[in-house]
């Protein structure tokens, strides 16, 4: 989500809206698709076992390396965010350090079990909502919409991998559909909601940042 309006600086807001929108289509058919299959599987069943039911050899080979290659990624980018805040609060810290330290910190979070994890989740999800209102809330009546103005099409478009690994939930289906208690209706109704609410906050922190900070700068250079 931080990296969201530097990725699509280029492009404009506008563009971006609309990349915002096809993302929140696509990612919620195919949530829908998903869900839809998960009902033909067998009870608590996860992306690799709907891949051995409907593709085959190949395409569960195929399934596990795309999987791996996936969440590998995030786990990349979740430590590499994570680490550089470490080493803003510890300033002599280097690279390395800050990153073991991230990795360590969070890796016994999560040996300490399911329950530990979700406590911690819901503390920094709370931290994140109160962050991002009290920035709407005190940066909207200093928003300049001229600065929306500026557009191209063309630079949008190299965006969309970014926006759509940030409305990207499909691996979480099955597992959605476990917790459903294998409602399809209630599953395609979290799906829907759950993609709607990110789109609205990913528009809302466009808006604001880009109303905020023109494309130039804000010394105009």
């Amino acid at each position: 989500m931080l990296a969201l309006p530097i990725a699509t600086a280029e492009g404009g807001f506008w563009p971006a809206v609309f990349l915002y929108l096809l993302c929140f289509v696509f990612t919620v058919l195919t949530g829908f698709l998903l869900g839809e299959a998960c009902t033909w599987m067998p009870k608590d069943s996860n992306i690799i076992t709907m891949s051995k039911h409907l593709l085959g050899r190949v395409g569960t080979i195929w399934s596990w390396i795309l999987y791996l290659f996936l969440f590998y990624s995030l786990t990349i980018a979740y430590i590499s965010g994570g680490s550089q805040l470490f080493r803003g609060w510890f300033v002599e810290m280097g690279s390395l350090g800050s990153t073991l330290l991230f990795s360590i910190a969070f890796g016994l979070v999560i040996l300490l079990g399911h329950s530990i994890v979700g406590r911690v989740n819901s503390l920094l999800m709370g931290g994140l909502v109160i962050s991002f209102v009290g920035f709407v809330a005190f940066s909207f009546d200093k928003l300049s919409f001229d600065h929306l103005a500026n557009q191209s099409w063309i630079l949008a478009f190299p965006a969309l991998p970014v926006l759509f690994t940030s409305f990207s939930f499909q691996g979480l289906v099955p597992t959605l559909y476990s917790y459903s208690r294998h409602n399809a209706k209630l599953t395609r109704r979290c799906i829907f909601w759950g993609s709607l609410l990110p789109l609205v906050c990913y528009i809302v922190w466009e808006l604001c940042v880009f109303g905020l900070v023109p494309l130039q700068g804000p010394d105009g250079l």
